[in-house]
């Protein structure tokens, strides 16, 4: 599918970032290699594991710059977008004890909702405390503390906010 569009000659900088997206979802949607290039050996469950992390990581890059370039665009649906994909992508890595792996796509993903006032203020809230923890395990207290202070002040924005 993606060489397709590679074909396509006129790309707007629109197409390239949502080409840019669908290119990350399918590097994680898509099923890896069984087959280890250099042995030929089929992979166990910890190199699969290993391989998908790595597509993952990948995956969350390639978002992340994408995202940059929604910013020059300037289009709040092409950043939401993207920033809601950060945000899915790194969900399995908070279960897994592999946090540290979503830190820049975290600080993107809620810098850009930042600056376009984005009124999802759920998924702010939870960038930034997500953030926060990250900060904590890092020993940046002070960061970590702006963050929840950030957070919580969208919480109570979107309680007082009317029906």
């Amino acid at each position: 599918m993606m060489s397709l569009l590679k074909k396509v000659r006129e790309k707007t900088v629109r197409t390239r970032i949502w080409m840019e997206y669908t290119r990350a979802e399918l590097l994680v949607k898509g099923e890896g290699e069984r087959v280890d290039s250099k042995t030929g050996l089929e992979l166990n469950a910890q190199q699969m594991r290993e391989k998908e992390i790595e597509q993952r990581m990948e995956a969350l890059s390639v978002i992340t710059r994408a995202l940059g370039d929604a910013r020059s665009l300037g289009d709040p649906e092409v950043i939401y977008e993207g920033c809601l994909l950060i945000w899915n992508l790194s969900l399995p890595f908070m279960n897994q004890g592999l946090k540290d792996k979503v830190f820049k796509g975290f600080n993107a993903a809620s810098e850009e909702l930042k600056q376009m006032a984005g009124t999802d203020y759920d998924l702010r809230v939870k960038l930034h405390l997500e953030l926060s923890k990250l900060e904590l395990a890092c020993g940046s207290l002070h960061s970590a503390l702006e963050n929840v202070k950030h957070g919580m002040d969208l919480a109570a924005f979107q309680d007082r906010k009317p029906c």
